[in-house]
């Protein structure tokens, strides 16, 4: 393992991280049709804590275009605008906004942010000296994107209504009739 190249692990890192939130986000999108609440506040602490730590330490640091920081307002403008379409009627257009907000905050922003966190902890991911790894990153990217949507849309064919009732999860409306597969099951029913 001592001589694979310092890009590809730059590579692996990134693509591992903004390719396991992509997938979870996109998986509930083709399940449940919504972004469940954990989610989205999950995403919101994870953006809002890197945008403090590039807000207070020195720029030379962690340097984020102030486009970059924007992107990280997102998720705090979608926890804002959340009360106001819940508490104040059902206007189309607050509905609209808080909806679109929220989804560029996930999509994008999340990703973002977790580029941002790699690119802290590993500098060259930005920097990748293979235009081919940047075009490769969000291939893999967008391709778990699409999978994590198409399994969440036909989750019937991986999982039963009782692996979401275990997870503590709600059954999306097409789930498989059935029990939760138990992979450690002893006969007479016992797990160990």
């Amino acid at each position: 393992m001592d001589k694979i190249r310092p890009e590809i692990r730059t590579f692996i890192l990134g693509t591992v991280g903004l390719s396991t939130a992509t997938w979870n986000i996109a998986f509930d999108l083709g399940a449940y049709r919504t972004i469940f609440y954990g989610r989205i506040l999950t995403a919101w602490v994870t953006v809002t804590a890197i945008l403090l730590v590039v807000l207070l330490v020195p720029e030379r640091d962690v340097p984020v275009p102030r486009w970059g920081k924007v992107f990280m307002l997102m998720p705090t403008l979608s926890l804002i605008l959340m009360p106001i379409s819940t508490n104040f009627g059902e206007s189309e257009i607050i509905d609209g906004l808080v909806i679109s907000i929220g989804v560029f905050a996930l999509l994008i922003c999340l990703p973002y942010s977790i580029f941002v966190v790699a690119n802290v902890i590993n500098a060259d991911l930005l920097n990748l000296p293979e235009t081919r790894l940047k075009i490769y990153l969000v291939i893999i990217v967008v391709v778990f994107g699409l999978i994590g949507y198409w399994a969440g849309a036909n989750n019937h064919i991986f999982f039963n209504c009782g692996d979401f009732e275990i997870a503590g999860q709600a059954r999306p409306d097409n789930c498989q009739p059935g029990p939760p597969l138990q992979f450690l099951e002893k006969p007479g029913g016992r797990l160990d």
